[in-house]
């Protein structure tokens, strides 16, 4: 259910009424903030109004978010037993707790691209992890450039949309160019190979409070010189870093890398910085610069047009492999997708652990930590991306298992290990 205009916004002052208000202290204060129309009243209700919380005057900012909580309660009730969810325009303190958030009437702009990765950063470090922006824009023309670059990056918010007011021109995908299309198509695709490893962090921000897009700073406070003013760069959970282009008709951007980790191309799996460097990559039309960052552990599966097919296909795991030796993990939640497992309990989680010690020698285990949801998807391939020397042997569980190892790429690949992750396994190299 979407619920919009909820600070409460209207098209009149007050109210119909003549006088719209009366002339105390909570319509007319003494004090006025710098607002539309210098007027308190202005597109919403009457101060003096009451409302079953108190007075207007004193509840206001909290309107949109008791809207939130009767409608959640309301959508529980009639689908008992299934989750829903609930989108809202006005929010407050723990409404991430009964709704997701946009952010609003945005335009359609290349500067409002980049606004909208500090107001999806705030809006997950107030505790709203679904959130994001209109794609391409909500007020005004869009442009095939603008439209395309919103979507390749708008792909990583947690919540995706293209929305737009009924007086501009149509901005779906549809409309414009076969190149265009492709590209779209291409990022959404990508998030979606990628939802049980963003499901996971929904799960994590749920349970232990974290945020799913975060700040540099946050991730990294031991540089804060360095990444406390970036405004323009973003963690997709704490694997994943997200370097958008919001500038119109340029083909390549800065960005840094932070210190401590080795950071390699998400889409070709190359090493790109050893980290503590600031470096211009390219970033055509058709490029978002993406990385995974070293000691990092990510699952994937093979996206469908319906999640209800992508969740029958068989899981791949991704090492990127961090400073030798040293050590990474990651993790898995898996459910139903559609009841409330996190208050039954019933659901998978699965730990991934990988350590490597001086040359080549290394382990990668998985350990259950939970599995009340029971039978899911088999573990088929896993890909090393940074392994510097190929391994004499691979064994799992002490047998002998067959790789393939690219020499100018430094990528190891384990293909049709069809691995039960509700059982422990072990991976050991040499």
């Amino acid at each position: 259910v979407w619920i919009d205009m909820n600070e409460p916004t209207s098209e009149v002052a007050g109210s119909t009424a003549r006088p719209a208000c009366t002339d105390d202290k909570y319509d007319n204060p003494p004090y006025t903030p710098k607002i539309v129309d210098s007027s308190l009243i202005s597109k919403t209700l009457c101060g003096s109004a009451v409302q079953a919380a108190g007075r207007h005057y004193d509840v206001h900012n909290m309107y949109g978010h008791s809207e939130g909580i009767a409608t959640r309660r309301a959508l529980d009730h009639i689908f008992r037993g299934n989750r829903s969810i609930v989108l809202s325009r006005s929010t407050y303190f723990s409404s991430g707790r009964h709704v997701a958030h946009w952010t609003g009437d945005n335009h359609s702009s290349f500067k409002d691209i980049h606004w909208s990765i500090a107001a999806v950063l705030n809006t997950n470090m107030f505790g709203i992890s679904m959130t994001g922006a209109d794609l391409c824009g909500f007020i005004n023309d869009t442009t095939e450039e603008l439209c395309t670059r919103w979507h390749a990056m708008g792909a990583f918010y947690t919540f995706v949309r293209n929305h737009n007011t009924e007086d501009a021109i149509p901005q779906d995908p549809s409309v414009f160019s076969p190149k265009a299309r492709g590209i779209m198509k291409k990022y959404i695709l990508l998030r979606y190979s990628y939802l049980p490893y963003l499901y996971t962090q929904l799960f994590l921000a749920s349970t232990e409070g974290r945020t799913v897009l975060g700040s540099l700073a946050f991730h990294f406070p031991h540089e804060i010189l360095r990444t406390g003013p970036i405004d323009d760069q973003f963690m997709w959970g704490p694997h994943v870093m997200v370097a958008p282009v919001y500038q119109q008709g340029v083909s390549s951007r800065s960005v840094y890398f932070p210190a401590g980790s080795l950071w390699y191309d998400l889409e070709t799996l190359e090493l790109v910085s050893g980290g503590g460097e600031t470096l211009n990559v390219s970033a055509p039309i058709d490029k978002v610069p993406l990385y995974g960052r070293g000691s990092s552990i990510v699952v994937s599966q093979t996206p469908e047009l319906y999640l209800t097919d992508a969740r029958q296909n068989p899981f791949s795991l991704v090492v990127f492999v961090g400073p030798n030796p040293g050590n990474g993990s990651g993790s898995l939640f898996w459910d139903d997708g559609e009841s409330p497992t996190i208050q039954t309990g019933a659901f998978n989680f699965v730990d991934f652990y990988y350590e490597l010690t001086w040359g080549i020698y290394g382990s990668l285990v998985g350990r259950p930590r939970r599995t009340e949801y029971g039978a899911m998807p088999v573990l088929e391939n896993i890909t090393f991306a940074g392994f510097l020397q190929e391994p004499e042997f691979v064994t799992l569980d002490g047998e002998l298992l067959k790789y393939q190892f690219d020499t100018q790429t430094s990528i190891l690949t384990l293909l049709g290990v069809n691995l039960d992750l509700t059982r422990p396994f072990h991976i050991d190299w040499f």
